[in-house]
């Protein structure tokens, strides 16, 4: 009975981890964001520096000068968000539109991405922009001087030749 007992609680323990691994796995780290192309492997980014301007547009642009893991999307990358506020953006869920449609529309955001150096569809650069109408939103905290913004699997359509559809991820904090 205790052979049993034993081996019922190291599958138990075993069922637990393997569980909490797959979570983990799909979760963005801080400070990075991900792309996946449609039929291309995701490439993920980690953020070296993340500035909000107020300019025209109030955005929120992340640079990365590398592809962290996996993927050939892109050697880097520049991840910037549109925002239609006067000053920043309060802090809000937003949703998620085109950029050319943006301009008018409160509690609303624009995506853009470009990847530079992407192997995958044989270009220098790739640009990558939100749909409007997609009913995707995303969550932006504005305090302190700092901001913050995390969204998942938002779709995206290219501009040039390779994939035309995608996602994108981002949990980033400046």
């Amino acid at each position: 009975m205790k052979k049993i007992t034993a081996l019922l609680t190291l599958c138990l323990v075993g069922i637990i981890l393997f569980s909490c691994k797959n979570d983990t796995e799909d979760e963005l780290a801080d400070n990075t964001w991900s792309l996946t192309p449609e039929g291309v492997a995701k490439g993920t980014y980690r953020t070296e520096t993340v500035t909000l301007s107020t300019q025209v547009f109030q955005t929120v642009e992340a640079r990365s000068q590398y592809n962290t893991a996996g993927g050939m999307v892109g050697i880097n990358s520049t991840l910037t968000l549109y925002f239609t506020t006067a000053g920043p953006p309060p802090t809000g869920t937003y949703s998620i539109t085109s950029v050319d449609r943006l301009s008018g529309r409160p509690n609303s955001a624009a995506i853009y991405l470009q990847t530079f150096g992407d192997p995958s569809t044989g270009l220098s650069s790739t640009s990558w922009y939100s749909q409007e109408n997609s009913g995707q939103t995303l969550s932006f905290t504005f305090a302190n001087g700092k901001v913050s913004a995390t969204f998942d699997n938002v779709v995206v359509k290219q501009s040039g030749t390779g994939p035309q559809t995608g996602t994108v991820s981002a949990n980033i904090t400046q």
